[in-house]
């Protein structure tokens, strides 16, 4: 993000935007016009969004921090979002201006060539800055530039709207003001809609990147067998994405390691906007013993919003059968959390052909479980269990790039440890394996973990 540069261009809006407004304003006192003076003091809100924007552009252009690990990029859509509350704000003060004009009686306003010069010179504006910021904003991938330019755009068809009003009141309908008073906040209210909407996409986590295409250009990377467990997030100038990769089985960890690099590397290249890739390495055959089909199991139901335990196989009429418990949200409908059980035991049966059939345990949230908002303060004591886990595991060592972060209303826990260069990749996930499971014991309230194994020379 060239957050020097989107800094300009919010600069040269402000000044456009307060030229406009004190325009309006002028000659609206001046005529009486209701109409003139709604489009002036949307133009002031106009200045006082870029205002706000420079502000959130500022805490954006941070870098990560202990307390924000991720950065601050989100503090700009949290703008955008702060824009669309102004807007509201000026909806209900607008609404209320034109029905005590419409409930009493109806002034109309003086109509000038001043009152068409000014509204010409506004729509000139508005129109220079929306292509101007518009185009700024795509070049940058700037949310906060392109809601603004649409929000400009649009101000200029309020404009128009304003021009035709006092013609009608020119032509003795003066009751065309106040009316076309409504109609304008009704525009201002669809544009603010359309900016929340716009923003809760980002900040609700929303999928950034085709799950398909990940997939695609991780297969093209040689030595890649399967691609699967693919998230993404954040807006379109800073992806982050997370996925497994199944390799064969007999190449070595450093081998393996190369792998996950190239595909990493690739994504980064071929996504625009991708920020940082987190790649979990696994074998690609059958499963070799419960562990890693309890395993599997865990990954498959982690795509849901659930929290999975007590998963246990066994084996029934020569097959495997897994049972598990699921805890939901006690707001859940018994058809609705069926219907999600449904699609989690289809799910888990097709990603793990070792089982042939599926039953799952239905019980509410555990009191306290909803509790997934993550804390930096939690890190350390969550690092301290880590590291005691790891310690007895023998052939991992070195747990370090801990992260704890919320996803999809689930915090996820990600691990890198390292391990000898000469452990063949099987073996390696057999310890990732192992310490996701005893990390699941230890910290229950973390919905989802991902244990990255690497050679001791890949920091």
């Amino acid at each position: 993000m060239h957050y020097k540069a989107v800094r300009r261009v919010l600069i040269v809006t402000l000044t456009l935007n307060l030229a406009a407004a004190g325009a309006k304003l002028v000659v609206g006192y001046a005529t009486g016009s209701l109409s003139l003076l709604a489009g002036g003091i949307d133009s002031v809100f106009d200045s006082a969004s870029n205002v706000i924007g420079l502000a959130g552009v500022y805490l954006a252009s941070r870098p990560p921090d202990e307390t924000h690990p991720y950065g601050h990029r989100k503090f700009e859509t949290l703008t955008a979002a702060a824009i669309a509350v102004m807007l509201f704000s000026t909806f209900a003060r607008l609404i209320r201006s034109a029905i005590d004009q419409l409930t009493g009686e109806v002034v109309p306003p003086d109509v000038t060539i001043w009152s068409f010069a000014v509204l010409i010179f506004s729509m000139i504006l508005q129109l220079l800055v929306s292509r101007y910021e518009g185009r700024k904003g795509r070049e940058l991938q700037s949310d906060l530039l392109q809601a603004d330019a649409a929000h400009t755009q649009a101000d200029f068809w309020v404009s128009l709207s304003i021009m035709g009003g006092l013609i009608a009141v020119q032509a003795g309908y003066p009751i065309a003001d106040p009316l076309l008073a409504i109609v304008i906040s009704f525009v201002i209210a669809k544009i603010g809609i359309d900016i929340i909407r716009e923003s809760s996409q980002t900040l609700a986590d929303a999928v950034a990147v085709d799950p398909k295409r990940v997939e695609q250009i991780a297969l093209s990377t040689d030595a890649v067998q399967g691609a699967h467990a693919i998230r993404s997030r954040g807006p379109s100038d800073e992806v982050w994405i997370d996925m497994h990769i199944q390799v064969d089985p007999q190449l070595g960890i450093e081998r393996a390691h190369a792998v996950g690099h190239d595909v990493k590397s690739k994504l980064l290249d071929e996504i625009p906007g991708a920020r940082d890739v987190v790649i979990h390495i696994e074998p690609q055959s059958s499963l070799a013993d419960d562990a890693d089909v309890v395993a599997a199991v865990r990954r498959a139901a982690g795509q849901f919003p659930v929290t999975p335990h007590e998963i246990h196989v066994f084996d029934v009429d020569g097959g495997k059968h897994a049972c598990l418990h699921l805890e939901l949200e006690k707001g859940l409908s018994l058809a609705e959390a069926h219907d999600l059980a449904t699609d989690l035991e289809d799910t888990v049966a097709a990603k793990v052909p070792e089982i042939s059939t599926v039953t799952t345990h239905l019980e509410p949230l555990a009191s306290g479980a909803a509790e997934s908002e993550p804390r930096t303060r939690e890190l350390p004591a969550v690092e301290q269990i880590i590291e005691d886990t790891a310690a007895d595991i023998a052939g991992l060592w070195d747990c370090h790039d801990i992260a704890l972060r919320e996803v999809e209303g689930q915090l996820l826990l990600i691990v890198h440890c390292l391990c000898d260069r000469r452990t063949s990749v099987e073996e390696a996930h057999q310890l990732a394996s192992e310490l996701e499971q005893r990390l699941k014991t230890a910290l229950p309230h973390i919905g989802r973990m991902l244990v990255h194994v690497e050679p001791p020379d890949a920091r």
